[in-house]
Parts: C-alpha cells; sequence; structure tokens
C-alpha cells in the first residue's frame, strides 16, 4: 500500500503514505523489541523475527501472530527468508527452521548435529556449523546460506547436497542480498563487500 516497514533495535516502525510513522514494541506484540529480519509475503503481511524471542507475522488488520518458539530451532534468530514457494526459512543459533505457513508448522530442519536432527520430524540436512545468518534462493530452488565462522554454502535441495562457495574470501556471513539478474550481494566481517556471479540468477 506504499507504506515503508522498517526492522529496528527499537521495534517495528512503519511510515505510512502520509509521512506518520508508527512504531510497534514488544507490548503490542513483536517477539522482540531487537528485530534482526523482515520480509513481507505474497499476502501483504510482514514477517519479522527477533535476535531474541523468536518471530512473528503482522496482517493487515494490524495483529500480530507469534510464531511458536517449538518449531523454532532457537529463540535466538538472525535472517528469516521468504522463499518461491511460499515457505519461511528462519536462521538463527542453532540452524534453520522451514516453516509451513498454512500448516503454521515447522517442515524442515537444518541442524548442525545429528543428535538434533533425531528430535526434528521432517526433512532434516546437516549443516557444517550451528550459527546460520543469511539464506538467499536462485531461480533453480537451490539456496545459499550464510555461517559465521564457516562461510557461505551451496545448498541442492533436490540433490540433498552442500558444499561451500570458495568464491568468497571470508568465513563470516552477515548477509545476502539478491544483485541484478548477475548474482549476490554478499556483506561480510573483514573482508567487505563481495560480489558473488552465479550460472543461475536470484530468485
Amino acid at each position: 500500500n506504499g507504506s515503508v516497514y522498517i526492522a529496528t533495535d527499537l521495534g517495528l516502525s512503519r511510515i505510512g503514505t502520509d509521512g506518520k510513522v508508527y512504531t510497534w514494541l514488544d507490548i503490542d506484540g513483536l517477539p522482540s523489541n531487537e528485530l534482526c529480519g523482515i520480509e513481507e509475503d505474497a499476502e501483504g503481511n510482514i514477517w519479522v523475527a527477533g535476535y531474541l524471542g523468536g518471530a512473528a507475522r503482522l496482517d493487515a488488520a494490524g495483529n500480530f501472530k507469534a510464531v511458536p518458539v517449538s518449531e523454532l530451532v532457537s529463540d535466538e534468530l538472525n535472517d528469516l527468508f521468504i522463499d518461491s514457494s511460499g515457505y519461511v526459512w528462519f536462521a538463527g543459533d542453532g540452524g534453520i527452521a522451514v516453516f509451513d505457513v498454512d500448516k503454521w508448522k515447522t517442515v524442515g530442519w537444518l541442524v548442525p548435529k545429528k543428535s538434533d536432527a533425531k528430535a526434528r520430524p521432517g526433512l532434516v540436512k546437516l549443516l557444517p556449523d550451528r550459527r546460520v545468518t543469511a539464506v538467499a534462493e536462485d531461480t533453480d530452488g537451490n539456496f545459499y546460506l550464510g555461517l559465521w565462522r564457516n562461510g557461505l554454502w551451496h545448498l541442492k535441495l533436490k540433490d540433498k547436497a552442500i558444499s561451500k562457495v570458495a568464491e568468497v574470501k571470508s568465513d563470516f556471513i552477515y548477509r545476502l542480498v539478491p544483485y541484478a539478474d548477475k548474482g549476490f550481494l554478499v556483506g561480510t566481517y573483514g573482508h567487505g563487500l563481495q560480489t558473488l556471479k552465479c550460472n543461475t540468477p536470484p530468485a
């Protein structure tokens, strides 16, 4: 509707088309005042993730619906991403939960340990490390996962294969952003902003 939503460390703010600013806090239903991720889905709902407290969805009527913490790998989140099929990927300290919006439950888990995998129903894939900071997708339905301390990884879900992306010269990944139709911008710690060119463009 032309409004701009901003995730901050002091809540969720909306700048309306009239220029007025409205801010939601945890007392209004936010999972946390310190937000780390924000996405809009195909229906116009706003999804937010907090560094502590988990995640929630804000609908057009201004109501929040919390994602149960039991459906997340941790309530300490670092990013969220909505894929081309409408699933929400919650990335945090402990791995990734792939959340089905219609069922309101997690249908896939990406975790670092086999002991964690045994306790998770549905699709499970093991990760090389526990702290996931960024998620992105290409048009072939493959995913790029940014890890803290372990670099950038390419996940082919169909083949259930995961491999490290050697072109990115940093083990500390902050964010992944689609870059035109060429690939992704990769925000790192210590190695600046890098460009990753891909054979398949971002979704």
